[in-house]
């Protein structure tokens, strides 16, 4: 299933995530603290679909995502370039580039999950997430773990990065 995070640029409303017809299929919403800052994804009837927690230090940014009684951490180091991104609580493998929000995911067979890059739809550039669902049935969590990634800036506390 195809998925377009469109960044929203408010202040408690960072994306919309828009299904391949271009609806909503839900909003991400910020909540911050002086020591993290919680994203929800929530659906269209206003229910929690994934809930991603992140802790900052130095150059790392640590997520855990919770969707569907699992959760994953989501290490990502701003500094590394051999594995920027690691992946704990799944079989999963990130393959690909933090800054250009170029990258997908693979099971441990190396089959596709998940891709994930910069595209332009009718509202302008977005970022398409791509979820093989025959490989793959935890949509949130895919959702959970691309959206940690977008919202990863070097220079700043987690929010989300213009697509421009």
């Amino acid at each position: 299933m195809k998925y377009y995070l469109e960044p929203y640029g408010g202040a408690e409303t960072v994306f919309t995530v828009l299904n391949p017809d271009g609806c909503p299929a839900y909003t991400v919403r910020a909540e911050a603290s002086a020591l993290r800052r919680i994203f929800l994804l929530v659906d269209g009837s206003g229910a929690v679909a994934a809930k991603i927690m992140c802790i900052r230090i130095s150059s790392v940014f640590q997520y855990t995502v919770f969707a569907d009684k699992k959760h994953v951490l989501v290490t990502v180091d701003t500094n590394s370039s051999k594995q920027p991104v690691k992946l704990k609580g799944v079989k999963w493998k990130f393959r690909g580039d933090v800054i250009t929000r170029a990258f997908d995911m693979t099971d441990e067979s190396g089959k596709v999950i998940m891709t994930h890059g910069r595209c332009w739809n009718m509202n302008g550039v977005c970022y398409a997430v791509d979820i093989q669902s025959d490989v793959c049935a935890d949509t949130e969590l895919c959702l959970g773990i691309a959206i940690a990634v977008d919202c990863t800036d070097p220079g700043r506390v987690a929010s989300p990065i213009p697509t421009g």
